[in-house]
């Protein structure tokens, strides 16, 4: 899933992330970083896995952000010029 650059801004709230990596440049807001995932509280009904690596933030601004993520979940998503593509092994899924 790609979205933003030059069409517009991607806007996310309350934003929850189950990721492997975040690339870009941010400003974190109130950051806790390197909690227990299991112990998160900012999201409501959002924890992570014991012991896995957990980041919250009051607020996140990222410029130029690239993730690999297995799943995002927000209470509102505005994700202009958005291409989403399905497949398996990287190759894509052919209707």
């Amino acid at each position: 899933m790609t979205a933003g650059g030059p069409t517009g801004e991607v806007t996310a709230g309350n934003l929850v992330i189950d990721g492997e990596d975040l690339v870009g440049d941010a400003t974190f807001g109130t950051a806790r970083i390197g909690r227990d995932a299991s112990t998160l509280d900012q999201a409501d009904g959002a924890r992570g896995e014991p012991g896995r690596f957990g980041l919250q933030a009051g607020s996140i601004e990222v410029r130029g952000v690239r993730s690999h993520a297995r799943s995002a979940t927000g209470g509102d998503f505005g994700l202009k010029g958005l291409r989403l593509g399905v497949g398996i092994d990287g190759d894509t899924c052919s209707p």
